[in-house]
C-alpha cells in the first residue's frame, strides 16, 4: 500500500488489542501485561469476550470509532463529537489487526462497503503450533493447542470465532513459510 505502484497510500495500523485494553481500563478491569506469555493473551481474549458479551461487534465498533478519530486528526478537524468524518480524497488505508468474529466482518462491510477488504492469514497447523510454543515462554504443546482451539472457535457465541471470520475473507495469504 505504501509503494509507489499505482500511487501510495498513507497507512495506519489499528490493533483490536489496543481497543480491548482501552475498554478494560474504562471499565475498571485488570489489564494483562505486554510480557510475551500465553496467559496474558488468554486474559486479553477473556476481556474481548466480556466486551462482546452484549454486542458481538463491539470490538469492530471501537475500531470504526478509532478510524473516525484518526481521520479527523489527519484532517486537522477539531471537536467532531459523534459526527461522521467524511474522507478527504487522500489515499489512506486503515489496517485493522485482528478480526476475531464474523459479526465484526459484517459490521465493517456494512459501514465501509466495497472499501473494506478482509485478508485472511492462514498457516499450517503444525507450523502455527510451533510458532506459538516458540513465542510464549509459558506455552507447552497442550496449552498451545488449547489456545489455538479457542482462538479458532470458542464454545461461547460471542467468543473467539476466527475460523468463521476467516471464511469471509476476500483474499488469503499463506503464512506457513518462515
Amino acid at each position: 500500500l505504501e509503494s509507489s505502484v499505482g500511487g501510495s497510500y498513507e497507512t495506519t495500523i489499528i490493533k483490536a488489542s489496543g481497543k480491548i485494553r482501552e475498554w478494560a481500563r474504562s471499565n475498571g478491569k485488570p489489564i494483562p501485561s505486554d510480557e510475551k506469555k500465553l496467559e496474558n493473551v488468554r486474559r486479553l481474549q477473556d476481556l474481548g469476550d466480556e466486551m462482546m458479551e452484549m454486542d458481538q461487534s463491539a470490538v469492530a465498533r471501537a475500531l470504526i470509532n478509532e478510524i473516525r478519530l484518526t481521520r479527523a486528526r489527519k484532517q486537522k478537524l477539531a471537536e467532531i463529537g459523534d459526527q461522521a468524518v467524511t474522507p478527504d480524497c487522500k489515499k489512506r488505508a486503515y489496517i485493522l489487526e485482528s478480526i476475531r468474529h464474523p459479526a465484526e466482518v459484517h459490521l465493517l462491510r456494512n459501514v465501509y462497503g466495497a472499501s473494506f477488504t478482509l485478508i485472511g492469514v492462514v498457516c499450517d497447523e503444525g507450523k502455527c503450533l510451533s510458532r506459538v510454543r516458540d513465542k510464549y515462554s509459558d506455552a507447552g504443546t497442550d496449552t498451545a493447542k488449547q489456545f489455538m482451539s479457542r482462538d479458532a472457535k470458542d464454545s461461547i457465541k460471542h467468543g473467539q470465532q476466527v475460523a468463521d471470520a476467516l471464511l469471509l475473507s476476500d483474499f488469503f495469504i499463506d503464512n506457513s513459510v518462515d
